[in-house]
């Protein structure tokens, strides 16, 4: 692994935190990056693991340049160098560059609701990658966890296990670049020992370590310091012109002061369990704790990924209630306030699928709006930007909104039929209708809630911006779905055309949200 800082400067704002640096980063080696307050350490380690972009120039991770923040190159990455059998150039998607990444931080919560056990379940089966009950046992034990420590949910472990039991994730990740943000804190003095050592377990395997830190005593362990308050660009030599600079020749004219400390022993390292076999898959190297299976890990893709997001989401919100309650508690209440209002008066079919799809609509409103919001709220963003490909995430909160607005239709539906005194003359069409429409609503609002909580580190908006950004995306669905669910009630017919206009246009919807999730979630 090796990590490339080319003329690199990031601005917040009107804030320039970093500002033209240069520098070289090879594998095999711990840099401790220091520097005070506000001098750009975690900016710095994103910077590298491109969970940032540079507001100028470029960091290049082996021969993938990061584009310039003005780029729409969509989810590859131009990889020089490499070309198939056909003689044609490959592509690196960020999902792949991405499954290099592995972060530890205070800031990268576990999901609450879940158990210890099925966080990290959760997060390695985003990167394809199952551990037997055996290899799990023994990586809690090689953290300092105890089976029973991770059968709690994670908002019941303290901060010190959770962040062991994030430690355990990066751990069996296949991470060739560590990015260990204050990875000391909330620890006590065994959980850093645990973290130095299993710091340079991953340096003496190739991979490139970078630890964000003031403290000495973790700075001490490193190989290489580097000072941000005390970096010194030396000028690149000009070269002939046509000449290219050798890579011992770039690393020293892009070389940053830095403070040199030898390697450190590793102490106290033997009462800790180490034992581990190395399987090396898709250009990852995955250290797995020993078991009796001795079997490297599975490894699955988007189809595995998307299937463990669907599940977390489902089990966050059976545990939680919140956002199935609040979308049920508005429905019902609105539906019987207007039940009572009209005094059983009987409405016209156009005025009753007018009402029912309103009340879809706001309910779907207040639900969705929670869709990135609830991980926004419980700093779980941040893993799945980690851990997460855009793609998989995208599917699998998609899916999970549809599910709970057809949760939501078989408990309102109907009751708006008893309530209400409707009848319908054509279930069928009636089923097509609110599949078709509900299947709209859960595309463009997944996007929309992403757009509107900033998934890729943009300012949170309130929430109740969604409605107002999610009416003129859906009204190509909305007005159909009104006219169809009112012949449906035995109002004047409706062509079939219509309903196939808003399957082709909910496909518009997905495939528009696909396009654009990539640039959301993978760029700053």
């Amino acid at each position: 692994m090796r990590v490339t800082f080319d003329d690199v400067t990031k601005v917040f704002g009107t804030q320039s935190v970093l500002k033209n640096i240069s520098c070289t980063l090879v594998g095999g080696t711990i840099y401790a990056v220091t520097g005070a307050n506000g001098s750009g350490k975690s900016t710095f380690l994103r910077l590298a693991g491109h969970l940032l972009r540079p507001s100028d120039g470029k960091v290049i991770v082996e021969d993938t340049a990061l584009p310039s923040p003005t780029s729409l190159a969509g989810g590859h990455l131009p990889q020089r160098g490499r070309r198939d059998k056909l003689g044609i150039a490959n592509y690196l998607t960020r999902e792949k560059l991405r499954c290099e990444i592995g972060l530890l931080s205070p800031e990268l919560a576990l999901s609450p609701e879940l158990t210890g056990e099925e966080a990290i379940s959760f997060l390695l089966g985003l990167r394809g990658i199952t551990l037997t009950e055996a290899e799990r046992t023994a990586l809690l034990a090689r953290v300092g966890l105890a089976p029973g420590d991770a059968q709690k949910r994670t908002k019941a472990c303290s901060t010190g296990q959770r962040q062991r039991l994030a430690l355990a994730v990066l751990i069996a990740s296949n991470a060739r670049l560590w990015l260990l943000d204050e990875p000391g804190a909330n620890l006590d003095a065994a959980g850093r020992d645990v973290v130095r050592r299993e710091a340079r377990n991953a340096a003496d395997r190739g991979a490139l370590v970078l630890v964000a830190t003031n403290d000495e005593n973790e700075a001490a362990w490193a190989d290489e310091v580097i000072a941000l308050t005390e970096m010194v660009m030396q000028p690149k030599k000009p070269l002939p012109q046509g000449e290219v600079p050798s890579v011992s020749e770039a690393e020293r004219v892009s070389k940053v002061r830095c403070n040199s400390n030898a390697k450190l022993p590793i102490e106290g390292s033997k009462n800790l369990p180490s034992t581990k076999s190395s399987t090396h898959t898709s250009g990852c190297t995955f250290d797995t704790p020993s078991g009796p299976s001795g079997q490297p890990p599975l490894r699955g893709g988007q189809k595995d990924a998307f299937l463990h997001l669907l599940r977390r989401e489902l089990t966050s919100a059976l545990r939680s209630r919140s956002s199935l309650a609040v979308m049920a508690l508005f429905a019902i209440t609105a539906l019987l306030a207007l039940s009572m209002a009209l005094g059983g008066a009987v409405l016209e079919p156009p005025l009753l699928a007018a009402l029912l799809w309103t009340l879809l609509f706001f309910a779907a409103s207040m639900g969705l709006g929670g869709t990135f919001a609830a991980d926004e709220a419980t700093g779980t963003l941040l893993a799945l930007r980690v851990y997460g490909a855009g793609q998989a995430v995208l599917a699998g909160k998609t899916a999970f909104a549809f599910l709970t607005l057809a949760a939501l239709a078989i408990v309102l539906v109907p009751l708006f039929f008893v309530l209400l005194d409707a009848s319908c003359t054509a279930p069928l069409l009636l089923l097509a209708t609110l599949l078709c429409g509900l299947a709209g609503l859960a595309g463009a609002g997944t996007l929309l809630s992403a757009l509107t909580v900033g998934a890729a580190n943009r300012p949170a908006s309130a929430g109740g911006l969604l409605p107002v950004l999610l009416l003129p995306v859906i009204l190509p669905v909305f007005l159909p779905a009104i006219s169809l669910t009112s012949a449906a009630l035995g109002g004047r017919a409706a062509g079939l055309s219509m309903l196939v206009g808003m399957g082709l246009y909910d496909l518009l919807l997905i495939v528009s949200a696909s396009l654009l999730f990539d640039s959301l979630w993978y760029e700053d």
